[in-house]
């Protein structure tokens, strides 16, 4: 397990998520698969395990990742050189401008996860970042995200009685629904819309088109972040939900993985997909 342990010593909310999702994330807002998992502590002697001990405030560079960590060992890096200190001040929150001098690092980081953060909110996923590997289910129910292309290989893959496409936003389930409903799909997607991922249909898609779009689809609006008890016996794909840059920034870690570990006990008959 690769752990990294952050040491609150501001007791700011705000700044100890923002630290957080920087672990995960890098300035650029590409997961860095970096580490397994982050664990807030106090102090430094409240860590008794092995793993990399970082502050509150101080964000994880690419030199620093870039080292030869031994995981097994215990590490304390707190005001190391490759890490970059953030003002402990500041509130960091989206409305409020970043004191940071123009050109710093420190305003690039701050802009560039703001930026992500707001257009997670407006647009649309069609087509998926991560690769797909087909495989058979053997459960009765799929539930799958109302992004991308996955969902609709998920279903052509495995003999499911029913599907149902998800998400907690209304404008991503809209455009799905209604992309369902067409008889035919074109080559290219006119969405209209900021769009992340291509356009262009895949051929393996256009050629199952027709028995996708016959397919019993039920859509609905769900929030896999309450504590939801779904069918049993279903395969639930969740992607990045719970690693999800936005959601982090907006919560902080422990919520997202308790969020993760309440769907699976709500759930324990379920198969939980990431990727």
């Amino acid at each position: 397990m690769r752990r990294v342990f952050i040491v609150d010593r501001y007791k700011h909310p705000a700044l100890l998520r923002f630290t957080q999702t920087k672990v995960m994330f890098d300035a650029n807002n590409v997961y860095t698969n970096w580490c397994d998992d982050i664990v807030t502590v106090d102090s430094v002697d409240a860590v008794d395990q092995p793993g990399i001990v970082i502050a509150s405030g101080e964000f994880v560079t690419t030199d620093f990742r870039s080292r030869t960590w031994d995981w097994n060992q215990h590490h304390v890096a707190i005001g190391d050189m490759d890490l970059i200190q953030f003002d402990p001040e500041y509130s960091y929150l989206i409305h409020e401008r970043p004191p940071f001098a123009h050109g710093s690092k420190q305003l690039y980081i701050v802009e560039n996860l703001y930026r992500t953060v707001l257009q997670s909110q407006r647009l649309l996923y069609v087509d998926n970042t991560e690769s797909y590997t087909p495989r058979s289910y053997h459960d009765r129910v799929l539930y799958g995200l109302a992004s991308g292309w996955k969902t609709l290989r998920m279903a052509r893959d495995s003999e499911f009685d029913r599907v149902i496409v998800y998400d907690r936003n209304v404008r991503q389930l809209e455009y799905q629904k209604d992309l369902h409903s067409r008889y035919f799909i074109p080559d290219q997607l006119a969405t209209g819309k900021a769009t992340v991922g291509s356009i262009t249909v895949p051929e393996d898609v256009k050629a199952y088109w027709k028995t996708w779009h016959n397919t019993q689809v039920e859509f609905r609006l769900l929030d896999l972040f309450d504590s939801v008890k779904l069918e049993d016996h279903s395969v639930i794909w969740v992607s990045n939900v719970f690693c999800y840059e936005p959601s982090i920034f907006e919560h902080g870690w422990e919520f997202c993985q308790a969020a993760q570990h309440r769907l699976q006990i709500a759930n324990p008959t379920c198969t939980i997909v990431e990727n």
